[in-house]
């Protein structure tokens, strides 16, 4: 139910032959019950057999003079048993805070009810998990460029900045945290829903062989191998035919002059 609404709920009589209905009747509902916050959100994730959730309990804020937190508690087992939760800001107060630590869990996620009592007896429910990886994300995989690729000043996708910046892309695992490090400079980004990865605008500081690494840390901190992609920024030669002139016409022998440049 919302806080606080108005429900109205018509009475129908009906004896078999004849039915009745009455006016509406309105009822007013508040619902004041202490609520739980937890500092994670929806779920805890840790990357070890540990994990530390953190949070806080209170009661509304438009109640005078507020109730008063008196016990908390939660349930591994789905509410057959409870484990009562000390408040390291103390107790018998509107708002404490507390922070329990759960040990020996096992690798998936886990369920956990949640229960707090004020001063009026009024119960306030909630139901956070905790979710236990230890594996490693897979290593991000580089699509583009290409590993081994040669990339030229015609591969520059900011025109405006001087020097070679090139986009890199790929997959990883989703939601995971992407280091990718070039060169001199290391940068980060984080996947989308769907597991892509872009870093926009990489300058490529040398010509010849340049070395990009790149790795995937998850959300409960694992870190995966690491990708590491070669390419050779080098622009090709240029062939400028001097003789014979364009468009003009040969007859017997013809000498053939050319020039090669190459900015590399």
């Amino acid at each position: 139910l919302a806080k606080i609404s108005v429900y109205e709920f018509p009475v129908i009589a009906d004896d078999g032959t004849v039915k009745v209905h009455t006016a509406p009747v309105g009822i007013r509902i508040r619902n004041t019950s202490p609520v739980f916050r937890f500092e994670d959100g929806r779920k805890t994730i840790t990357g070890t057999t540990t994990a530390v959730v953190v949070g806080r309990v209170f009661t509304p804020l438009d109640i005078s003079p507020r109730p008063l937190i008196t016990k908390a508690e939660y349930s591994r087992d789905n509410g057959k048993t409870w484990t009562p939760i000390r408040f390291t800001s103390g107790s018998s107060t509107p708002e404490t805070r507390f922070s329990v630590t759960f040990s020996n869990l096992k690798e998936g996620t886990q369920g956990v009810l949640w229960r707090v009592r004020d001063s009026r007896n009024f119960l306030g429910r909630a139901s956070h998990s905790i979710a236990v990886d230890m594996t490693p994300p897979k290593p991000p995989k580089i699509l583009s460029p290409k590993i081994h690729a040669i990339v030229t000043d015609e591969s520059d996708v900011d025109r405006v900045k001087k020097g070679l910046q090139i986009d890199v892309s790929g997959i990883a695992e989703s939601g995971s945290t992407i280091s990718l490090t070039f060169a001199s400079s290391t940068r980060t980004t984080k996947t989308a829903a769907d597991g892509v990865l872009v870093f926009r605008g990489v300058d490529v500081e040398q010509r010849g062989l340049n070395t990009l690494t790149v790795v995937a840390r998850d959300e409960a901190g694992n870190v995966s191998t690491e990708t590491v992609a070669d390419i050779t920024y080098d622009n090709p030669p240029v062939v400028s035919i001097l003789e014979p002139k364009q468009f003009r016409a040969l007859k017997g022998k013809a000498t053939i002059k050319w020039n090669i440049t190459d900015a590399d």
